[in-house]
């Protein structure tokens, strides 16, 4: 007898959650997402099977909390890590944070009570 892991349709059978079937329209960073893979795999850097073992090798707080194509974006950048196509220092240069885009003894960008803008969503951002 086979047991629902998290990543089959509906998750694990212990987190009660129905399976949602609304549909919705996309988000740019979804459509951007689904595109990247298209192409990767035009190019032969990577297969559905990889990205599934991507997603499924992800940690549990990830698989947790990431929407569908969130999961995507993740598995997608560990891979073109995984192939030598970016190393870590590319991703951390653009899109921001990681261990190399700030060493030890940098003061933090912000302080509690500063204000903030928060850049629209079809702007780059760490996934």
């Amino acid at each position: 007898m086979h047991l629902l892991d998290p990543h089959d349709v509906g998750g694990a059978p212990d987190d009660g959650a129905p399976l949602c079937r609304d549909e919705r329209a996309l988000d740019l960073w979804e459509k951007q997402t689904d595109a990247l893979f298209g192409l990767l795999a035009a190019k032969e850097i990577m297969n559905v099977d990889a990205l599934r073992r991507a997603v499924e090798s992800l940690e549990p707080e990830a698989t947790a909390s990431l929407p569908y194509y969130g999961k995507w974006a993740s598995a997608i950048a560990k891979l073109c890590i995984e192939k030598g196509v970016l190393t870590e220092a590319d991703l951390n240069a653009a899109l921001g944070g990681g261990p190399d885009s700030a060493g030890a003894d940098a003061a933090p960008l912000f302080n509690v009570g500063d204000n903030v803008k928060v850049k629209p969503e079809s702007h780059r951002c760490r996934w």
